[in-house]
Order: C-alpha cells, then structure tokens, then sequence
C-alpha cells in the first residue's frame, strides 16, 4: 500500500475483459480480436498547454514595495457575487462573449472557453502534499476552479518523487493523476516572506486544502483562525491522518496506518498476517469526503457570507467504506454474519478468465439457476430464509464453480446475459484503459505532457449536464507558474527577483 498523509520528517500533514458477444447459448463465441500493432488508442480527446487558457483576474498596480494591499476588495467577494448570477437553467454561451443572456439570468463564461462551469471564478490555494489531500483539490479542478498548488522549492511535492526516474524527471505517474490542470508555484512557506505570500493568496481565495498535523499551521502563522481573519469568506479544508482529537490526533499516518486502525485490514493471509485492501481507500477516498464538505461549506457560504473549516481524516475515509459492517446493534440476539451470497462470487472458466457473477436478490438467484439448468434450486424456500441462506450459499457456491469451468467465458457471459444475471469479467488491471466500457464514457483521457509526452489518466469521475467538466489539462511542471500568480497578486519583477534571490520561491 502506498504512503498517505500527515507524515513526514518536518511534521507536515503529511485477465483480458472477454467481450458480450452473440455466440449461441452454450457455445464458445470467439474471443474479442486483440488489437495489432500494440495496444488500441485511447480517446483522442487530447488537451494541450494553450487549450482553454486560464483567464487570470486583473493584477492590482503594485504598491508598498510591489505587493498588492490588504485594503483592496476581495476577490472572493467579487467572485461570489458573479457565482450567485450563475442561472442554474442553461449553459449555453456564446463562445466570443464574455458574458451573455440566458433567459432570466446570466451564464458567466470566465474561462473564455465558450462554456460555464460548476466552479468558475472559485480559487483554491492547494498546500497539501502526498495524494489524499492534493486529491482533494483536484476534484474542484475538474470543475472549473483556478487550483494553485503550492511546492516545496527544488523538490517540489513529495508525490512527485514516488517513482520518479530520469526519464519522468520529477513528473510521476501519481503526480500527474492528480495534479491535472493546476498551476505550480514553488514557496518556502516556514519563511517570513513565504507565509505573507501565502496571506496574500488567501485574500482573493475561496477555498484552501492542508494536511499538516494538528497545529503545524497555526506555529507557521497559517492557521484557520488567523486566516479567516484575512478573508471571512474562506472555507478551509484540512484533512488529517486520523482525526484532530484523540490521541492519534498529532502522530504522522498514512494509508496502511488509516485502514489498519479502522478495522479495514480484517482479512488475512495463509499465515495469519493481516492484509491491506488492494486499493488505497484511505487515500483516495478521503479526497471524496474533502471535496463533499468543501462544496457544502461554499453552498452554506451563499447563505451566511462566510466561511468555515471542514475537517475529515484518512481513518475517517476508512471508516465511511465500512457503513454497515461497523454498526453494532447492543440488543440483538443474532450474531453477525458476513454475508457471501450463492452466486455472488467471482468463478473461473475453462480459458482461464475468471467472471464475477453479482445475484444479490432473490429474483435473479432464481434467473442464476435456470440459466444453469438448475431448476430445483431456483424454487429453494431457504433463499428468503435469513437463518438457513448459508447453507444454500455453501452448496450453490460449489456446484456453481464446477460448473463455469467447463465452457469459456464468453460462452458463460452469453448465457449469463440473456438471463439477465449480473456478471461481468474481471479484467487486469493493466488492460482497463483499453477496454470498451472504460473508452465509451471516457473514464481515461488523454493529455500531452510537455516534459513526458502522450499520457494517459483517468478523467473526471462525475459529468453535470448543464455545466460540464473542463477539458483536463496537464499537470504542471515544478514552480510553472510561479511568476505568473505573483504578478496576478501584484508582485513587481523587481520584488520577485529579490525573493527567488532569498530563496523563498
């Protein structure tokens, strides 16, 4: 399992997919044609440095030593003041107006792209580092949000180094997973100097993602009460390890640490030892939480004015993927059981692939057992039997794996199909990009990586009809943007030397 959050030295926060055929019941159809020459092409949606320019606020004239004043409007003010003209009924656009009637509101086009987004004109200052946390930003990327994303100077995120080799040149595969369509700015954010650069970002902010352990935020003078000093309006959003209170509250922790100690790693290898799940759900799922919480603080915002902290954990992310397994009734006189349905397992066939078959209710376990010509069980009164439903499960169970390893798989899914049972192959995991399903809905995309080249990554996870998701983009290159953000803030050239001379970015 790979690392999380909250950790650190400093004490940051730290088989082949066998297609649906129309082979004959129980015969074996032809398997899917490989692709030639290699593997297929992905979506050619390909995103590239100049599509959809970011379109930046007009950057104050510099005063008192370059740097713009705290007297000025927010930015977050303004923008919030746009977003509550945002009419909800259209997105259309016309693609050379900046701004243009739709019926009884306005749709707002900030980006200059021709269309509306869900969080155009929202900024989001990213200090997070690792996964989960950046994570948490990326989501609102997605969406339309200016993300800002603050580094370390030289070595950047800590991502960035996970697998990173000479060809990757500090650009790995994870960080730009999740760190698509950012801008990069590089800051020492324990100096003086970085701290204040990081004020003055948070005066035109909406919203800022951290995951340092409790209190390293307020000894650095960032801390949730003093910036909602600066900007009221501010959500801020801080994911910790495995919680604020407690005493795990300030110990570094990460994935593994997260699901070990919510009880996620409950099954065990053939010596006893206890097993990760296959998939960081800590660290993927609290970017799910984070991102939740943060567009409800922004909605409550419409109605209040103000801002607020929203706060989740690793151990949290861990602890919501195990809703029904964690609840304790203190009453009841039955104990538990886990629950493993007759014909919800996954079976191997003659050609080796291996089918997940999904009967969970009782109508299609009936479906699974004429289709398997098994008619005498289809009837069992010991489906809908609480008390006896295992030993159905135990002996369906068997005669269900004997029975899928006489014919292929494609012969199974055929069969399985036209009786309408849930099923479907259980694919490896280095052939997902290519398969079907996965190019039909453009669950993998692909960009053009100025330093890597062609690379292909997973695509926005949730489509909004009325204002779509943007066209991702690369993930940026270190300290990318740096000059760039500085001068929106009203930083002069001369004062942006002298901080990279000092080596504050």
């Amino acid at each position: 399992m790979g690392p999380g959050e909250s950790g650190g030295p400093a004490g940051r926060a730290d088989g082949r997919g066998a297609g649906v055929g129309a082979a004959h019941r129980g015969q074996s159809a032809p398997r899917r044609a490989q692709h030639q020459g290699g593997r297929p092409p992905l979506s050619r949606n390909v995103a590239r440095r100049g599509d959809a320019p970011h379109q930046p606020s007009v950057p104050a004239e510099p005063r008192d030593g370059g740097r713009q004043g705290s007297e000025s409007r927010s930015v977050g003010e303004a923008q919030a003041g746009i977003q509550r003209e945002i009419a909800v009924g259209s997105s259309s656009v016309e693609s050379d107006q900046r701004v243009s009637s739709t019926g009884s509101g306005r749709s707002i086009d900030l980006r200059g792209d021709g269309v509306v987004h869900a969080l155009d004109g929202i900024k989001v200052v990213d200090l997070a580092i690792n996964y989960a946390g950046p994570t948490s930003a990326t989501y609102l990327v997605d969406q339309g949000a200016d993300v800002i994303k603050v580094e370390r100077r030289i070595v950047g995120d800590t991502s960035r180094r996970a697998g990173n080799t000479p060809f990757l040149k500090l650009n790995s595969y994870a960080f730009m997973a999740i760190n698509r369509g950012k801008r990069s700015i590089t800051l020492d954010i324990t100096k003086t100097a970085g701290q204040e650069i990081v004020r003055d970002l948070i005066r035109g902010a909406d919203v800022l993602v951290e995951n340092f352990r409790p209190g390293v935020m307020e000894r650095l003078g960032i801390g949730y009460d003093t910036l909602s000093n600066v900007n009221p309006r501010l959500v801020y959003g801080s994911l910790t390890a495995f919680g604020a209170k407690g005493p795990y509250a300030d110990k570094a922790g990460f994935d593994r640490l997260a699901q070990g100690l919510a009880g996620a790693m409950y099954r065990k290898d053939t010596e006893g030892r206890p097993l990760p799940n296959g998939i960081w759900v800590s660290d993927w799922g609290a970017p799910m939480l984070m991102a939740f919480g943060i567009m409800a603080a922004l909605f409550a915002r419409e109605r209040t004015g103000r801002g607020q902290r929203v706060e989740s954990s690793l151990m949290q992310a861990a602890m919501a993927m195990q809703f029904s397994q964690l609840t304790v009734v203190e009453d009841n006189p039955t104990p538990p059981r886990e629950e493993n349905p007759a014909g919800y397992n996954s079976y191997r066939c003659s050609d080796g692939v291996y089918l997940n078959i999904g009967v969970y209710m009782p109508h299609q376990f009936s479906n699974l057992c004429r289709a398997l010509d098994l008619p005498h069980l289809a009837a069992d009164p010991r489906i809908t039997d609480p008390l006896r439903r295992h030993e159905l499960d135990a002996e369906v169970n068997t005669i269900i794996t004997a029975l899928l390893e006489t014919q292929p798989s494609q012969a199974w899914l055929d069969v399985l199909v036209e009786a309408d049972v849930p099923c479907a192959p259980i694919v490896d995991r280095a052939q997902v990009p290519y398969e079907e399903q996965v190019l039909a809905n453009e669950m993998m995309v692909t960009v053009d990586h100025p330093v890597v080249g062609r690379t292909h990554i997973v695509g926005t996870p949730v489509r909004l009809s009325e204002t779509p998701s943007v066209p991702l983009r690369p993930a940026p290159t270190l300290g990318e943007h740096t000059d760039e953000i500085l001068g929106e803030l009203g930083y002069a050239r001369e004062r942006i030397a002298d901080l990279r001379e000092a080596e504050v970015i």
